[in-house]
């Protein structure tokens, strides 16, 4: 659980470095064709019995009877495939799926069909601090981790001699990928702190999110720190540390962009200001099938630094319809520069 990263949501997802790995089930290459695609089948499914979160509210004896249906001729585990899609439905928890092993073909598609919006921050209006945080996986955009964190950090320290009295992290069409650098990266808005927010598993037991000193992670419930992703150099601090922060969100902040948006719940200082969110403030852990293909399951829902927990559409405080694509000047921005005007750090005119 305390390496578990979020998950981009979109046709096809791709696994990010700091995704929790399960032991693979057993190869049952060595059976004939049906009974090792079976033994497949039923190996996705007891994965999703064990470890997904709603496994609870499964009758799994109707799923596997069903899934054993769809398959009665199946000689091989790409044709279990659309069986475990099916048994995943009845978990209901919308970022729960199984990727087929990745081709050269594949990759391709993906890095065509989920472009990385670039990396902008800016100064507004003379003294609103703004910046973007996107949709990041390594695999498509061919940073890294600490890349993104330290790119992050530069561009806040940039925008930061100008001396803005105030911030806005703009997480719109963020739709998620992984969320340690991401954190990291908008670290010095967020401040030092041991819980920015948390993971809560079916069990209820809770793993806690932390930030500090360019680094960012989790710590475990017997108090195990465990780094993430981290600043390659000094984390920057902000002459004008714990701003007022409003967050803009819109539909398409998904997974770990709404883990952000959660780390920023709970702060008197902060306002979220836009659409609600994609709907999936959930952790995914991944677990390799025998064929290369991977399951992933959702283990875990998101968690603020109150404890409140979150698992459908997180609304903004201050809800804003935008029909176009987000621009620094359009009604959200407008909306959240005239709050962070009234918090008495930015002069009223």
């Amino acid at each position: 659980m305390n390496a578990t990263a979020k998950r981009l949501l979109a046709a096809v997802l791709l696994a990010s470095a700091a995704c929790q790995s399960e032991t693979a089930p057993p190869d049952t290459a060595s059976a004939d064709p049906h009974t090792a695609a079976i033994a497949y089948l039923d190996s996705a499914i007891s994965l999703m019995r064990t470890r997904a979160f709603y496994r609870r509210r499964v009758n799994w004896d109707s799923v596997r009877a069903n899934a054993h249906l769809q398959t009665a001729g199946a000689t091989s585990p790409a044709e279990t495939y659309n069986a475990i899609r099916q048994a995943l439905l009845a978990l209901s928890d919308r970022h729960s799926f199984l990727q087929p092993a990745p081709t050269s073909a594949a990759a391709t598609s993906v890095a065509s069909a989920i472009p990385v919006d670039s990396l902008t921050a800016e100064l507004l209006d003379g003294r609103f601090g703004f910046v973007h945080v996107p949709t990041f996986s390594p695999l498509v955009s061919g940073a890294n981790s600490t890349a993104l964190a330290d790119t992050l950090q530069a561009l806040i320290r940039q925008v930061d001699t100008r001396d803005p009295c105030a911030w806005i992290v703009d997480v719109r069409h963020n739709r998620g990928g992984n969320m340690w650098p991401m954190l990291a990266g908008v670290g010095p808005i967020l401040g030092n702190d041991d819980r920015v927010g948390a993971f809560v598993d079916a069990d209820s037991i809770v793993t806690t999110w932390f930030y500090s000193n360019g680094a960012s992670g989790t710590i475990s419930r017997s108090g195990q720190r465990s780094i993430a992703a981290q600043t390659s150099r000094a984390a920057y601090v902000l002459r004008r540390p714990n701003p007022p922060v409003a967050i803009l969100t819109d539909s398409l902040t998904a997974s770990s962009g709404e883990a952000i948006v959660v780390a920023f719940r709970g702060l008197a200082r902060a306002r979220s200001f836009g659409g609600a969110t994609a709907g999936v403030p959930t952790a995914n852990a991944s677990f390799p099938l025998p064929d290369g293909a991977t399951l992933f399951l959702m283990v875990a829902l998101d968690a603020d630094r109150n404890g409140t927990w979150y698992s459908q559409r997180i609304p903004a405080d201050q809800p804003i319809f935008l029909s176009t694509r987000p621009q620094t000047d359009d009604a959200v921005v407008t909306a959240a520069k005239n709050w962070l005007r009234t918090r008495g750090t930015c002069p009223s005119t």
